[in-house]
């Protein structure tokens, strides 16, 4: 059953905010926008900040001991046609985490080129100008710029999953991870033969499924000037 109230009993994070108690007027919630096509977009990261531990309020660490970066919500600015608020719930790690995000990027053979980081990615984003060779000294200059809402160029995709999939798999004894990672849909699932895409398909378990929105790269504020912003274009 849809829901009447205007009103949510969670932010961005998901935990529950006392506004919608009625203990103050709580903010009128707007749905998310349509989903948009893969393609390059400038949006404004209108919720993103360090992300902290529900209970203690306190900062995350990974299993590096480093500060883990969340995007809750962005806002699409350009192209207008396309304009309008999604919700992301990505995170952001310093060092990456291999198969689970972007993770670090190896050096390449027989250069001196360094490792490229997925938060250095978003600093760049923000102002390619902050960007220095020292990873502890990027992270604190993005945690002290990421909650201002900073405007970035980035790659849009899809990714989702097919629940019903994962759970069929794990009443036949897959282990939980493994049954997820087997029912994950990315952009290409959702290509047509024409190479448009679409917002809906048909998941190993036979239901559709709706894409979500997940950042596939970040681009570095140098480069805006000479990007095509907008869908992908037809291979």
């Amino acid at each position: 059953m849809e829901p009447t109230s205007t009103h949510t009993l969670y932010n961005d994070q998901f935990e529950l905010d006392p506004i919608a108690y009625g203990l103050t007027e709580a903010p009128t919630v707007a749905k998310d926008a349509e989903v948009p096509p893969p393609g390059f977009y400038l949006v404004q990261l209108t919720s993103a900040q360090v992300r902290t531990d529900r209970e203690t309020k306190q900062p995350w660490l990974d299993g590096k001991g480093k500060k883990v970066f969340r995007i809750n919500r962005i806002e699409i600015m350009d192209p207008t046609a396309y304009a309008g608020s999604h919700a992301i719930f990505q995170d952001i790690y310093q060092y990456g985490r291999p198969q689970m995000n972007w993770s670090v990027k190896p050096a390449v053979a027989y250069t001196d080129r360094p490792p490229v980081y997925q938060v250095v990615k978003l600093l760049s984003a923000i102002d390619a100008s902050l960007v220095t060779g020292n990873l502890d000294e990027n992270c604190d200059e993005l945690e002290r710029i990421i909650a201002s809402r900073p405007i970035v160029a980035v790659k849009l995709g899809y990714e989702c999953t097919d629940n019903t999939h994962a759970k069929n798999l794990m009443e036949r004894g897959f282990e939980k991870n493994d049954a997820y990672k087997q029912s994950r849909l990315y952009t290409k699932h959702f290509r047509n033969v024409d190479n448009t895409y679409r917002t809906h398909t048909e998941g190993p378990s036979g239901t559709l499924v709706a894409a979500k929105l997940k950042i596939d790269d970040f681009i570095p504020s140098s480069r805006v000037s000479t990007l095509t912003l907008g869908p992908l274009k037809a291979r």
